[in-house]
């Protein structure tokens, strides 16, 4: 046997399991007795000076690591923030910091003088005073103001307006953009109650169910999709689909190369121990890894096995993270994740964590023996003993997956048998 270094931390070498326990990330916290004006913090963007800006309901910040700047809505000032709280923020390649706030009222924040300009909107689709809007801006740094459920209007740089006249394409009548998005090719895929629909701007085609101009894989797989809240193709050439029809949630991945779906939700009902959630999307960060986030749910997709591994909220540890609702997530130039919550700002750098820690478990057991480590030891069939304070040995394989081993025999330990 090889004598293993003593430790209560293990290191993995090899990825997570269905059978391995999920990872414990170590997350920094911001609240307001740090200065948030808000622990509803909405979104997060990073300028190419390196600040963090962050958006709350009624307030603007700007975040150096140690102190912050905080900008208002001032009455009589008209170069401070508008009225009507802030629902989204998006940063262009200009250095301009678009905000969304009241109904249909949106304008850009300059990061060098910090006075705020409103933009007008032409011709805004739905003439519906009270539609939900949302900010986006695509590849080619595009401004796009989104009235969900009726269309989209573009922002033109030589009228300083948002118009339909700049708009790349036009939507079909009835599919009103519930989602909008452009993917790395510079495809625009746009979800609706009628479904999935995507522009080709190479092509200048438009594909949707029962019009699939360009024979496009996704589109037809997709074509019994309904009510499509998002749409996402992530690096591996695998789209991701969330969809409500009737009331239920579907979420489900579809990859072209070997025509092959799989829905996600079962999997991540059992992952999340039966909780009621909502998840709101999906993020692929620079490492290729995929988090999901949303209402009462924040994870990762594990491909190696096809599971997700959650990241619960934990209260009671002081550096774990803390949520109801996670808003959004942003990567920054270092790689730290910031996770916008309801209960404040965190975040993490999952790709500098290189330790783990574990739960000793025995096979077909859930019950975790928080005793303490002592020692283990690799035996030269690759099985890890551990042994403990008063919980007698563990066996494990080299994923750390609780193993049968003719070396332990649980069913002498204390507590077991």
């Amino acid at each position: 046997m090889r004598l293993a270094v003593l430790t209560i931390l293990l290191w993995f070498a090899s990825p997570a399991n269905t059978e391995a326990q999920p990872q414990k990330y170590l997350f920094t916290y911001l609240g307001i007795k740090d200065g948030l004006l808000a622990d509803n913090i909405f979104a997060v963007q990073q300028d190419e000076k390196g600040f963090i800006w962050l958006a709350s309901n009624n307030a603007l910040q700007r975040y150096d690591g140690q102190r912050f700047l905080n900008f208002y809505q001032e009455p009589g000032n008209p170069g401070s923030l508008p009225p009507g709280g802030i629902r989204g923020m998006k940063l262009d390649k200009r250095n301009r910091l678009w905000l969304l706030s009241g109904t249909i009222s949106v304008g850009y924040f300059d990061l060098r003088t910090f006075r705020y300009t409103p933009v007008s909107v032409k011709d805004a689709p739905g003439n519906d005073p009270q539609a939900a809007n949302a900010l986006y801006i695509d590849e080619d740094d595009n401004v796009v103001l989104i009235i969900v459920g009726h269309g989209y209007v573009t922002y033109d740089e030589n009228t300083k307006t948002f118009s339909s006249k700049k708009n790349p394409f036009a939507i079909p009548a009835g599919w009103g953009p519930l989602y909008f998005w452009q993917d790395r090719m510079r495809n625009y895929w746009v979800g609706s109650h009628q479904g999935l629909l995507k522009y080709n701007p190479v092509k200048k085609l438009l594909s949707y169910r029962d019009h699939n101009t360009e024979g496009d894989a996704i589109i037809e797989h997709f074509g019994y999709a309904r009510t499509v809240v998002f749409a996402f193709l992530d690096k591996s050439g695998r789209f991701w689909v969330t969809s409500w029809p009737e009331n239920k949630l579907h979420i489900r991945s579809f990859s072209p190369a070997d025509n092959k779906e799989r829905e996600w939700f079962p999997a991540i009902t059992k992952a999340l121990k039966g909780q009621y959630f909502e998840m709101m999307g999906i993020s692929e960060f620079s490492d290729g890894s995929l988090w999901m986030a949303g209402i009462n749910i924040f994870g990762k997709f594990n491909d190696s096995v096809t599971a997700v591994e959650p990241v619960f909220s934990n209260a009671s540890e002081e550096y774990s993270i803390r949520y109801d609702n996670i808003y959004y997530l942003h990567e920054d130039r270092e790689k730290n994740i910031w996770v916008c919550t309801n209960k404040g700002l965190f975040w993490f750098n999952p790709s500098s964590q290189v330790f783990r820690s574990i739960a000793n478990r025995s096979v077909g057991n859930t019950t975790s023996y928080p005793n303490d480590v002592t020692g283990f030891l690799e035996t030269k069939d690759g099985q890890i003993l551990v042994s403990t304070w008063g919980a007698g040995a563990f066996s494990y394989d080299q994923q750390f997956r609780p193993v049968n081993s003719a070396y332990v025999d649980r069913t002498s330990q204390p507590g077991e048998g």
